[in-house]
């Protein structure tokens, strides 16, 4: 094998997977103990995953069927002897003791040891022989190692112990058990609508992700970056820890760029949006900021981890991030040159107040994004506690609403129902679940739709609608007469409508209109507030008005001037004891004309009850 300036990537290819001769292997060695430039392109291979992000990434459940200490030392002891070296070779250490190799990279591996001073299982991260020789890779995995240390918080994985060894070098850390958030999102996205309403389990990954961005907070107080925040390198424990793993493409922002590099980026399949790319390009494109997409690492700081973080969020609300394509250079188009698809657009029912803030972090305009990762953190915990005292009032409201006999519905700004109580099947006899996600109107009457723009507009003005009389459909096809009152909910982008069943009293009231216009007097009805609620045609031919110019007047609109003062008081006498007056001239009264013309009128007057509330009849004749 001829080795010119440098290697080839075939010649590092088939190095790694030990297919050379042994001459050609000590060929490529020897060369690579010289050239750094040869033993950086090692990171470049697609080789297998990082182990360590494997080990991290095991589950609880296969970790305590494999992690016992007597099956480890019997796997262990029957693998062979070359197993048995791998435990000899660190008989140094002898704290550490390797039971299990888990996994094997191209530079690196992972072994599941026991901690023989306290008995525990732990995950111990090595160099691979062929490799451990390599200056420049045994700085970068010390590097990595010292990162991973200094984010001592507990949404990190612990690093126990270092040992600077040259090619023996290696570092021991906690080992990790749970599900990647990854998982817990596609889960919750199954189960969910394709509304995407914001529910308890989405609150719940939100609460995690709060988690995750105070661990970026806390790194980027002791200047670290992790450049490469995905839903993939977080752990969610049994118990509700959440730990940020795969700190392998983190830098310090004080080192150099030869110490800040740290070792074994993953390298999964590089056809995979969702995959980690090393080199120019670091990152996984469907979570790149802009600045990373570009490949402008002189402009990657803090605020590239915010966006990675709201790209995060943007996943949990959506079940997938804000941009993904076939290719990762697809995806990195998007990024690019994309603006970010609405959430609130594509799907309303979630929270519009959580939208915004996770479009904050994603501004590809710097200037305009969320500055710190700790005020992303702080704002969106504000929100989720806002949040969640509204729906504990939400519940309790509904818990009252319950036990009303009136029916009611709550609608959000789509406008679609997302709440209706148990009365409309006592009532109408809907079931309340099947009008979630139904129009407010889709049961009024044709003949009523019409008049709803009055009322809406007045409840985007932030008002109360009342005395909304509209007729609802039962479930057997027949329509009842309901007084509506909508008022909006504070601090909510959602409507309450509160449906109070008025059928009978409406029909009494044609009813009675009926009985008014076969009346062979001019008769009108009037409320305890001497306001006209009723005439008959009789009353508009005597007095000579229109029915609209009378009804909702006061009574005195037909004395003349003289009589209007005194008049309040002779209706208040008569309220406070009602009984039927037979028709008779009263002390002269007097009639006023629309014309303005005086004649002297007879009155005959009775109480009624409508609506509940006491009426009067005054029923009128001239006197000739």
């Amino acid at each position: 094998m001829n080795v010119e300036t440098h290697l080839t990537q075939e010649q590092l290819q088939r190095w790694v997977r030990q297919e050379l001769a042994e001459a050609d292997e000590e060929l490529v060695e020897r060369h690579l103990q010289t050239c750094d430039d040869c033993a950086l392109l090692i990171d470049d291979l697609e080789i297998e995953i990082d182990p360590f992000v494997d080990v991290l990434r095991v589950s609880a459940s296969a970790a305590s069927d494999t992690v016992s200490a007597g099956f480890l030392t019997q796997f262990a002891h029957e693998s062979g002897d070359s197993a048995a070296a791998e435990r000899r070779s660190l008989s140094s250490s002898a704290r550490w003791q390797p039971e299990l190799l888990l996994a094997s990279g191209g530079i690196g591996e992972v072994w599941v040891a026991l901690d023989l001073l306290l008995g525990r299982t732990v995950a111990l991260k090595k160099l691979k022989q062929e490799t451990a020789g390599i200056p420049s890779i045994q700085r970068r995995f010390l590097t990595e190692a010292r990162i991973t240390a200094q984010i001592n918080h507990p949404g990190t994985v612990t690093v126990m112990d270092l040992v600077d060894d040259g090619p023996d070098s290696f570092y021991v850390m906690t080992l990790v058990q749970g599900k990647s958030l990854a998982e817990l999102i596609q889960r919750a996205h199954r189960e969910q609508p394709a509304s995407k309403e914001f529910d308890s389990s989405m609150s719940q990954l939100v609460r995690h992700w709060i988690m995750v961005a105070r661990t970026i907070a806390y790194a980027h107080t002791k200047s670290v970056l992790h450049r490469d925040i995905k839903s993939e390198n977080v752990i969610v424990g049994e118990y509700g820890q959440v730990t940020v793993i795969d700190w392998g493409l983190a830098k310090r922002m004080d080192a150099r760029d030869e110490e800040s590099e740290a070792i074994e980026p993953t390298l999964p399949a590089q056809n995979s949006p969702l995959a980690t790319r090393p080199g120019i390009r670091l990152g996984t494109p469907c979570f790149m900021a802009p600045e990373q997409a570009l490949g402008e690492n002189a402009s990657i700081d803090e605020q590239t981890d915010v966006w990675g973080l709201g790209a995060m969020l943007y996943e949990i609300l959506s079940g997938a991030p804000p941009f993904y394509g076939s290719t990762p250079e697809q995806v990195i188009r998007a990024v690019v040159h994309q603006p970010i698809p609405r959430l609130n657009l594509s799907f309303p029912s979630l929270p519009m107040g959580l939208c915004e803030l996770c479009a904050s972090a994603l501004h590809k305009d710097k200037t305009l994004r969320t500055t710190t990762a700790k005020e992303l953190a702080d704002s969106v915990e504000k929100w989720l506690n806002a949040h969640a005292v509204q729906q504990q009032s939400t519940a309790a409201r509904q818990k009252l609403f319950e036990l009303s006999d009136d029916i009611m519905l709550i609608f959000d700004g789509t406008p679609k129902v997302i709440w209706a109580n148990a009365a409309w099947e006592s009532v109408l006899g809907w079931d309340p679940d099947s009008l979630i996600g139904t129009l407010p109107n889709s049961l009024v009457h044709p003949d009523d739709v019409n008049a709803d723009d009055e009322v809406y507009e007045k409840l985007e003005r932030g008002e109360t609608a009342s005395g909304i009389e509209r007729r609802t459909q039962a479930r057997d096809g027949s329509y009842r007469w309901f007084s509506w009152t909508a008022t909006p909910i504070a601090g909510e982008q959602s409507i309450c409508a509160i449906g109070r069943d008025i059928h009978d009293q409406r029909q009494r009231s044609a009813d009675y209109e009926s009985l008014l216009n076969s009346a062979p007097d001019a008769t009108l009805v009037v409320d305890g507030d001497r306001v006209i609620r009723m005439v008959n045609q009789q009353m508009i031919e005597l007095f000579g008005y229109r029915e609209e110019e009378l009804l909702g007047q006061k009574i005195e609109i037909l004395l003349p001037e003289r009589f209007r003062q005194s008049h309040p008081q002779h209706v208040a006498n008569y309220m406070r004891q009602p009984s039927v007056q037979k028709m008779a001239d009263r002390d002269g009264l007097i009639g006023l004309h629309k014309s303005g013309a005086e004649f002297p009128v007879a009155i005959r007057l009775s109480p009624v009850q409508l609506q509940s509330a006491l009426h009067f009849v005054a029923s009128i004749r001239t006197i000739n």
